[in-house]
């Protein structure tokens, strides 16, 4: 057996778990979230592609479990502000103010 970091020696399917670097990553619905700052329900509804105005986010089906790609998350990302999705308003929103006065013409 080869010594881990601390010194002792571990089993070999440890070592090959935590040895192999991994380039792209792939992340759950979770890390996803903690990412954009949403919740999972939301991460799913963007997989799904059921929010309205945003493409569908990458993702990679296993059964139950989905999973997004590191990459495609970043690219994904990318493209939505590329495009200026997500935060565009439509010019012909009535906006009320909270305390202005309405007049009837």
């Amino acid at each position: 057996m080869i010594p881990t970091a601390a010194g002792t020696s571990g089993s070999s399917r440890e070592q090959r778990r935590t040895a192999m670097p991994v380039a792209d990553p792939m992340l759950t619905a979770a890390e996803v979230a903690l990412d954009l700052r949403c919740s999972k329900a939301h991460v799913h509804h963007l997989i799904k592609g059921a929010v309205a105005g945003v493409p569908p986010l990458p993702a990679v089906r296993m059964g139950r479990r989905v999973v997004v790609r590191r990459s495609s998350l970043e690219k994904w990302k990318e493209d939505v502000e590329n495009l200026g999705l997500g935060a565009t308003f439509d010019s012909s929103l009535n906006v009320d103010t909270v305390g202005a006065s309405r007049s009837k013409h």
